[in-house]
């Protein structure tokens, strides 16, 4: 590790590093992680000698480092067995089968990160700020693949894949004493984030994952999206009368021949006539766009307050509990929603019509009928708290403090 400051203006450093495991494949136990980083203190500088009078610190900072994954568990890239119970006439015999095929050649998942910030102080430390742009790259993702029958295993560790991050966070704080017994803060902090796949192991791959019962998948996961965003079949509203489900057609046929009023009508999105799998469009991210809290505090002689708030926003959630239970073909306990059904005179129902058999197949589960927002804004933290008067204690404790959170 190297640092180095001139003047309290310029400031480097630079740390080289190797690690090295025996998770990984014989061919690629050792690792090589470097990283740098330069900062200019502005604020020291003679011309910025005027704009003191405002502000007080002005740090312009840059790094680049890679740091290294090697959370897979022992023994992963070994061959390994397990043993397996079957019938051999009328017996049970133990036996030992493949599971997991040697990789010699797994090697540690990189991410490498350039980030970009500022620091800055303005009226004697009343008010601060911070900015950093970040762009984040990993690479050779650790993945557990799952091998063809043929092949004689069940799965493989491997590398395969780039993941891009990138975003920017930011930081705004305002602290001011009003006089000795009085003094208080506030605070906004956010981050903006971006995920998204740049490559697969194969230009084609998806990974199908977000597995509810019956087997359907609700995410995928390939390049030019985020990890696991949601793709699902778009819903329309109701059939509100028979005109409208022989309306929904193509070429003379109806797309759903059994849907009746009070019926949801799904979007043919490849326009074939039909609704299937193929119908599945991206819906959206499990990721949040932007997160954000903003926190207070006031102290007034002994007395202490403080608050804080969070909230994100422009993610989706997959609301898989609505979906069991609001499926009347269960015959199991609803939740008290389902009683706002659509019938003629509610054609503005929350659920569509009640019917055993279902034969539109409302319940889907590859629908985007149960994907909802996952934005919030809620409050995490409220704290009241008193510090004990010394005198109290003759000088054997120092500080004591009471409080309720």
């Amino acid at each position: 590790r190297i640092n180095y400051n001139f003047d309290n203006r310029y400031l480097l450093g630079a740390s080289f590093r190797e690690d090295g495991s025996s998770r990984f494949g014989l061919n690629n136990q050792y690792g090589f992680f470097p990283s740098f980083s330069a900062a200019w203190r502005v604020s020291n500088e003679n011309f910025f000698a005027n704009a003191k009078k405002v502000i007080d610190d002005m740090k312009v900072r840059l790094s680049y480092g890679t740091v290294g994954n090697a959370e897979i568990g022992d023994y992963a890239s070994m061959a390994r067995y397990e043993n397996k119970r079957l019938p051999f006439g009328k017996d049970m015999t133990t036996i030992v089968t493949l599971k997991s095929m040697a990789n010699p050649d797994l090697r540690w998942e990189k991410s490498r990160q350039l980030d970009a910030g500022i620091d800055l102080s303005f009226f004697n430390g009343r008010i601060e700020f911070m900015a950093d742009y970040y762009h984040k790259i990993t690479t050779d993702l650790l993945y557990e693949l799952q091998l063809p029958s043929n092949s004689g295993y069940e799965k493989t560790m491997t590398n395969l894949g780039k993941i891009r991050n990138q975003g920017f966070e930011f930081n705004l704080g305002w602290n001011e004493s009003l006089n000795k017994d009085l003094s208080y803060g506030v605070s906004f902090l956010g981050t903006y984030n971006k995920n998204e796949v740049v490559e697969m192991g194969a230009e084609s791959q998806v990974i199908t994952g977000g597995t509810i019962h019956g087997g359907t998948y609700t995410s995928r996961t390939l390049a030019g999206y985020p990890i696991g965003g949601f793709w699902l079949i778009p819903t329309d509203g109701y059939f509100n009368s028979t005109e409208e489900v022989q309306a929904h057609q193509k070429d003379g046929v109806l797309i759903q021949p059994s849907a009746e009023p009070g019926d949801i009508r799904f979007k043919d999105t490849n326009n074939d006539g039909t609704i299937n799998d193929e119908d599945r469009v991206y819906c959206g991210s499990p990721f949040p766009k932007f997160t954000y809290s903003i926190n207070g505090n006031i102290t007034y002689k002994n007395v202490d307050f403080s608050i804080g708030f969070q909230g994100v926003t422009g993610n989706k959630i997959y609301n898989a509990t609505k979906l069991e239970l609001t499926d009347v073909t269960r015959g199991t306990n609803y939740l008290a929603s389902t009683l706002d059904y659509w019938t003629p005179e509610n054609q503005n129902a929350s659920s569509p019509r009640l019917i055993w058999t279902d034969p539109n197949r409302n319940a889907r589960s590859e629908s985007d009928r149960y994907l909802e927002s996952g934005s919030y804004f809620r409050l995490r933290n409220l704290q009241v708290g008193y510090t004990l008067p010394t005198v109290w204690f003759h000088g054997f404790v120092q500080k004591a403090r009471v409080y309720v959170n």
